[in-house]
């Protein structure tokens, strides 16, 4: 052990003597902070796999009056005399370094080929600065994110279950959460184990994610219904492959109503249709409860629930829609007559065992794939799935700003 350590510091010297000897140059930064390093090409092709490769290609070296010279802008002067070292004494104290400079010591050390220096410098960060990466482990793992190498899976990996453990602090409330690179949320978003208490949390903070991705910020000012067509199919696309990574069927009716059918724009064909059924094939929920807590349309209470007593009601009726949105002059109003009528749409059943759908947290529903309801002060229509007329007067996927509704049940008269 002492031979060794008598070696390394014998040929550590050679480092402090390279005045006369050198024939290798290595330019390090930019600009006033550049600096040069004197080396001997047996050393460096010796330790260092890039220096061998380049060197051996000596045609595409630069070359001083017999020396080799080497320009790299991209390398911390700071960090590149801690590997030159390395070079000439096969040590290297980590223990010295912050975990920002070994960090810059593992990006150099993949340039330069050094898999043995890597590999340690991983197992040290991971065994002995773990207080350091749980501080932002979303830094460095964007920081990882720019190099391919799979000896750095690992790491990457270890950063991932920092911030699966606490998503809402190391990754929705970062402050680099916005400029974060597609590929490192979709890895995040795609395990098994993120822990979070509300699945819409994720919805929600990949549709702030999806905007600050849009070419132009000036439309985040406005609502969705103002958004331009193009605006809209830009940001689909940017969602496009998120939507399979949400689990969809966590988030409860109430938020799938709310917080995610207004933007169903920017969402696959039929998707909230699909949801809204997927929820109520499932649904447990007992009829009594459900009647108990929505007062606005009596006469449900008398209408035979069509499966297992869920929140779907059915119907052969036809149902009158009334909107005060749309009033037009009648006119009559010249000659004293009514000064206003409501533009009213009689729409017939087409599928009465999914006529009604009740909603705790919205106006009525009507129809199987939720073809029109009033959600938010809204008009909304998924398509017509109940109520084949519904968009003749309203369009798919529309939503429509709503100031008073009227619900009227048409029968026969005795």
């Amino acid at each position: 052990m002492q031979m060794l350590k008598d070696f390394s510091r014998d040929i550590g010297r050679l480092l402090e003597s390279t005045h006369n000897s050198h024939d290798v140059i290595i330019r390090a930064g930019v600009g006033t902070s550049q600096k040069e390093f004197k080396a001997h090409s047996l050393i460096l092709n010796a330790r260092c796999p890039y220096f061998q490769k380049v060197s051996t290609n000596g045609e595409n070296v630069p070359n001083e009056s017999g020396i080799i010279v080497f320009d790299k802008q991209n390398f911390s002067p700071k960090i590149f005399k801690i590997l030159l070292k390395y070079f000439y004494t096969g040590r290297i104290e980590l223990k010295d370094q912050d975990t920002s400079d070994i960090l810059q010591i593992l990006m150099m050390s993949d340039e330069l080929e050094l898999t043995t220096l890597i590999q340690h410098a991983l197992h040290y960060l991971i065994e002995n600065q773990s207080f350091h990466l749980r501080r932002n482990p979303l830094k460095f793992l964007q920081t990882l994110s720019c190099h391919e190498n799979e000896i750095f899976s690992s790491l990457k990996n270890y950063c991932i279950e920092i911030i699966c453990e606490d998503p809402v602090k190391y990754l929705f409330n970062s402050s680099e959460f916005l400029l974060l690179d597609k590929s490192i949320l979709i890895s995040i978003l795609k395990q098994d184990f993120l822990d979070v208490q509300d699945e819409v949390q994720i919805w929600n903070h990949v549709l702030k994610w999806g905007i600050a991705q849009m070419p132009s910020s000036h439309f985040i000012l406005k609502t969705i219904n103002n958004w331009t067509r193009e605006e809209t199919n830009i940001l689909k696309e940017i969602l496009s492959d998120f939507i399979p990574l949400i689990r969809w069927l966590d988030i409860s009716m109430n938020d799938i109503m709310n917080k995610v059918a207004p933007y169903s724009n920017i969402l696959p064909k039929d998707f909230c249709r699909e949801i809204f059924n997927a929820h109520r094939t499932i649904s447990t929920t007992s009829e009594s409860t459900l009647l108990n807590e929505f007062p606005l349309i009596n006469y449900i209470e008398s209408l035979p629930p069509s499966v297992n007593g869920n929140s779907m009601y059915q119907t052969e009726n036809s149902f009158l829609f009334c909107f005060g949105k749309g009033e037009r002059k009648d006119k009559s109003a010249a000659k004293g007559g009514n000064p206003v009528v409501k533009i009213s749409k009689l729409i017939r059943v087409s599928n009465p065992q999914k006529a009604i759908y009740y909603s705790p947290t919205s106006g009525p529903c009507f129809g199987g794939g939720c073809d029109l309801g009033i959600i938010n002060n809204q008009i909304v229509s998924y398509g017509s799935l109940s109520y084949n007329g519904i968009n003749k007067f309203i369009k798919e996927e529309s939503h429509l700003d709503l100031e008073d509704y009227e619900v009227f049940q048409v029968v026969k008269s005795e």
